[in-house]
């Protein structure tokens, strides 16, 4: 899982914001809903900070002014509406959906984990300066991997983005 995403971005020395199990349990206890596995990875090899100067992801540690994800409010029922609207799969869907933000760009655009059944089945890309939200089946890992190997193209991204030389930055 995360082995394609390291490949592409070395993770830091001594990461910086790592979540304890304990902290991971607690924040899935207030979502009521089991995080990924992937999700604990990313944040156990890169801590908190910055994917290419570009892409951050939250974990239930707040870092300095940033909340954690338990604690993240965000417009969601907005995006949900808009991803009902342009996927017509999740439209008859019987069981109730749910987005939990999981991280944002440095141009204010959301990434989410859409909740089907209880479950966590995608990521999805909201952003701010474009109509529309962007639907991938992919683990955080393999998304951060797909954008930053350029496996994968994002349009809410800018397209310089991403850089030359793709790094990660923590706080």
């Amino acid at each position: 899982m995360i082995g394609e995403l390291m490949a592409v971005v070395p993770p830091p020395e001594g990461p910086v914001g790592v979540a304890t199990a304990a902290e991971w349990a607690a924040a899935e206890g207030a979502l009521g809903v089991e995080l990924p596995e992937d999700l604990k990875q990313v944040n156990a090899a890169y801590g908190a900070g910055w994917f290419d100067r570009f892409i951050s992801l939250l974990s239930p540690r707040a870092v300095g002014p940033v909340q954690g994800i338990a604690e993240y409010r965000t417009e969601d029922a907005a995006v949900l509406e808009a991803l009902v609207t342009e996927y017509a799969d999740l439209m008859a869907a019987p069981e109730p959906l749910r987005l939990i933000p999981v991280g944002w760009t440095r141009r204010r655009d959301e990434l989410f984990y859409l909740v089907r059944a209880g479950a966590v089945t995608d990521l999805v890309v909201a952003p701010t300066r474009t109509a529309g939200v962007y639907r991938y089946p992919e683990t955080v890992s393999s998304f951060l991997a797909g954008v930053l190997g350029r496996r994968l193209r994002c349009p809410a991204f800018p397209d310089r983005f991403p850089s030359a030389e793709v790094g990660f930055r923590g706080v």
